[in-house]
């Protein structure tokens, strides 16, 4: 529903930012509470991967104008993962974080942000959960 106008009532109300991980659409409330709604958690990027950035020259690659924009793409995305401990091979890979996220729409995704790629630059790549139990490269976000 789109917003039709506003009103500055001179008064304010306590409101609350809820994250919740897990579902995808979600009842928040219940008896006690004065107010109860539902809600859609639109922070999946499986979802959101073709708004993200612009087309690179290979289909899988999305473009981003800088390393500001990259980390706060990460860190939006990441948020309610679980961080993956790295490891010294990890690190050798110029690894600087990995997050599991279990709820997308395509199932579960590891998010890896590489300071380093075959691009030259940071990069995040987006590993899909194959069904060998390991995860291969789905997409990957890099600065051009």
């Amino acid at each position: 529903m789109a917003v039709a106008e506003l009103y500055d009532t001179g008064t304010y109300e306590r409101v609350y930012n809820l994250a919740i991980r897990s579902f995808h659409t979600y009842f928040v409330g219940d008896a006690t509470w004065p107010f109860s709604v539902w809600a859609h958690n639109a922070c999946d990027i499986t979802e959101d991967i073709s708004k993200i950035g612009q087309p690179g020259k290979q289909g899988h690659v999305r473009v981003v104008k800088s390393e500001e924009e990259l980390l706060d793409i990460f860190n939006k995305y990441a948020q309610g993962g679980v961080e993956v401990p790295l490891t010294a091979a990890y690190r050798a890979q110029k690894i600087q974080r990995m997050v599991d996220l279990t709820d997308t729409s395509r199932g579960p995704v590891r998010l890896i942000l590489r300071e380093v790629s075959k691009s030259g630059g940071p990069t995040i790549d987006i590993m899909i959960k194959n069904l060998k139990g390991g995860f291969k490269l789905w997409r990957k976000i890099h600065i051009g």
